[in-house]
């Protein structure tokens, strides 16, 4: 259940007893919640359960307003790992392990701020505010040990210069009411996926969005991770043999919006993810390991009105060659699939599916309630 709450379905009859209840931890609201569950393909010998949720750290308890529990203000998420037992089928709460987001704590969230105003004062989480350490803006000043900042290659907040490119390791940002986590799969390759959304305002030009860019950054990103350990998984292509644990070092794709539904090509074994739009195109992604998607400075074929004046966007459209057309060493990656919100069935919020067969896509929309099947090339 979104709440936090799994429960077992056995032979067609609801068990009593929930498999486990972290509702306490789970922050319930608009579009967040728990979203994302996976369980290993041989889960006889590996009885373990994935949870992916937007989180409550235990400082909201008492708070009011946007800090309070199951509120909208800035949140930070997880995913954890728990242990069934094979006999009763309830996990034990105290097997309860952080794989990803295991600084997403109070301490590195910003001060609630609900849908932002696109105001570049805004402080985004997880990004230090000055040199080591992290202002969350509650009054409470934190200093980051050094292990636990990456450093991105980026300014990612234009307000402040020098240090917004220290990003703090292993955090997932919710700043803003929506764009959280997504889905957690097992891949056919053995290791765990996951998608993170932009953590920004869903209507207005929010500047913390341009650290979906970073690879330091786990915002707007797919993630490929060891199930057992959380490290990155060897083959991502910012993979660090040195540092595992690394922000890039987990990063699989990157340049996304709403990434909150995705499943595995057949063919490739490539994710394929239906990216939510802003303002003109719902998306459909795929491409090899490494893959930009290009937001927010990109939405479906085009340039992203608004966010284009930003000073990170005229870096990405030199570095892309998006006006000229030429080669570029940084290329984005465009849709196989681009809907416009023009279009006469209103299409707006996609839900990606799976497929029927090998080349059979299927995906709906939430907005106009409709289900759709796409037809890709057999030779991709």
């Amino acid at each position: 259940q979104k709440n936090g709450i799994v429960r077992l379905v056995d032979n067609g009859t609801l068990r009593a007893t929930p498999l486990i209840d972290i509702s306490s931890q789970v922050n319930d609201t608009r579009d967040r919640g728990l979203l994302g569950l996976a369980v290993p393909p041989d889960f006889a010998n590996n009885p373990y359960v994935y949870l992916l949720y937007t989180y409550d750290p235990p400082e909201t308890v008492g708070q009011i307003g946007l800090a309070a529990p199951d509120a909208n203000g800035n949140r930070p998420s997880r995913l954890v790992r728990v242990t069934v037992n094979l006999t009763t089928m309830v996990a034990d709460p105290a097997s309860l392990v952080v794989l990803t987001g295991t600084n997403s704590t109070w301490a590195y969230t910003s001060r609630p701020d609900g849908n932002s105003t696109g105001s570049i004062e805004i402080v985004p989480s997880g990004i230090l505010n000055s040199t080591n350490t992290f202002d969350n803006g509650f009054g409470t000043t934190t200093i980051v040990p050094a292990n636990q900042i990456d450093v991105g290659v980026q300014d990612n907040d234009p307000s402040r210069t020098g240090i917004q490119n220290q990003n703090i390791r292993d955090y997932l940002a919710t700043d803003s009411e929506s764009h959280t986590i997504g889905a957690v799969h097992f891949g056919p390759d053995g290791y765990l996926y996951l998608s993170n959304g932009d953590g920004t305002s869903y209507n207005f030009v929010d500047p913390r969005a341009v650290r979906v860019q970073d690879i330091d950054n786990l915002s707007g990103k797919v993630l490929r991770i060891d199930p057992i350990t959380g490290q990155g998984a060897p083959g991502n292509p910012f993979y660090e043999a040195n540092d595992p644990y690394s922000n890039q070092s987990k990063v699989f794709y990157s340049g996304l919006r709403n990434p909150y539904r995705f499943t595995f090509d057949p063919i490739t074994t490539l994710p394929v993810i239906g990216d939510v739009g802003w303002a003109s195109w719902e998306e459909i992604n795929t491409g090899a390991p490494g893959s930009n998607f290009g937001w927010p400075f990109l939405e479906g074929p085009s340039i992203t009105g608004g966010y284009q004046t930003l000073p990170q966007a005229i870096s990405f459209y030199n570095n892309n060659n998006i006006n000229s057309g030429s080669p570029s060493n940084q290329t984005a990656v465009f849709p196989i699939l681009s809907r416009s919100h023009a279009e006469p069935d209103r299409a707006s919020s996609i839900t990606l599916g799976d497929f029927y067969n090998n080349n059979t896509l299927m995906f709906g929309d939430v907005v106009n309630g409709t289900l759709y099947a796409a037809t890709l090339n057999a030779s991709r």
